[in-house]
């Protein structure tokens, strides 16, 4: 029982290594094993954006993200927002948007809390020039490949949308 407890420890940590059992170490359901990372980033119904804190590079971007910009593949939305967040952000609302992550991020620094959801609400423009809101809830972590990088979801705000539309009527 405990080999296997230390087995499924290390393929959910993605296989390829070894762990000795440890007093404590939960046993793993393994129904868990069932999903691929392939299947729950194409069938989770939320738009998944990866990027890097620094450059603003993206990294990742799932279907869901590629349609919700209403882009037909993933070259496609990369290059209709020059593979940057800054690409994603409606131009006037990208200065408030990074503001507001950043002190976001440094608040969580000074609580001394460790991988808080940050939330913001802003505008994005479509490849067709629809203006949609978002809401988008991310995460700043540190990767061992990768260095400082940001894991968001994108979740349409259609409470703003509604509200947009009947302001410019």
């Amino acid at each position: 029982r405990d080999a296997d407890t230390a087995l499924y420890t290390v393929k959910l940590r993605g296989k390829n290594g070894c762990c000795r059992y440890a007093q404590g170490m939960a046993a793993t359901r393994r129904v868990q094993m069932g999903f691929s990372l392939r299947d729950v980033v194409f069938n989770l119904p939320a738009s998944i954006l990866i990027y890097d804190a620094e450059s603003e590079e993206i990294l990742f971007a799932n279907q869901e993200l590629i349609s919700l910009f209403e882009c037909d593949d993933l070259d496609d939305f990369l290059a209709y927002t020059k593979r940057r967040f800054r690409g994603i952000v409606h131009p006037d609302d990208y200065e408030q948007v990074d503001t507001s992550i950043w002190q976001q991020v440094y608040a969580c620094n000074l609580n001394k809390r460790e991988k808080a959801n940050d939330a913001v609400n802003y505008r994005i423009v479509t490849k067709h020039g629809r203006v949609r809101w978002v809401i988008n809830r991310g995460r700043l972590v540190q990767s061992d490949f990768y260095g400082r990088i940001f894991y968001v979801i994108l979740v349409p705000d259609e409470r703003m949308d509604v509200t947009s539309d009947k302001a410019d009527q």
